[in-house]
């Protein structure tokens, strides 16, 4: 496993991974990601705005 894989896993918060570029239109490599099965969301293409819809997510999953 990465480290980062461990990490996530290890910890009991969610964990939500995020590019400010669509990935999935960019080269073959970057659509391959290592830390997406450690996490409960992936956010592309969506600029900074994905890092707040992050975060939006992340609060409203402990106020459930």
């Amino acid at each position: 496993l990465f480290p980062y894989t461990t990490l996530f896993r290890s910890v009991s918060i969610p964990t939500v991974e995020v590019h400010l570029s669509d990935i999935h239109k960019r080269e073959d490599f970057r659509k391959i990601s290592v830390t997406a099965p450690a996490c409960v969301l992936q956010i592309y293409g969506k600029g900074k705005e994905g890092y707040v819809e992050a975060v939006e997510y992340i609060i409203k999953s402990f106020e459930k």
